[in-house]
């Protein structure tokens, strides 16, 4: 059995042996397109984030909770966003 450390250096090891044979297989061109898609899971990991405080906010729950909802709310008053009365 692999001590941490070792298993580590290994994971390290074989993780660069993968980044250079994706390099040297996409060249540059897929390189930036792999970055793109590193950044696109990202963002999309992002607005799945922030959509629960947002429908919270425009549904009308109450207050908004926790320091996203109120970040949200925040930003909903900076630009002068307002939801519509259920009334």
């Amino acid at each position: 059995m692999h001590s941490n450390q070792t298993s580590g250096a290994t994971f390290a090891t074989d993780l660069r042996n993968l980044l250079r044979d994706f390099v040297a297989f996409a060249g540059r061109k897929g390189v930036v397109a792999a970055i793109f898609v590193a950044l696109a899971a990202l963002f999309e990991g992002l607005s799945l984030l922030v959509l629960v405080p947002l429908l919270g906010i425009v549904i009308g729950s109450g207050l908004p909770s926790g320091r996203l909802g109120r970040a949200l709310a925040a930003m909903f008053n900076l630009f002068a966003v307002e939801r519509r009365s259920g009334n």
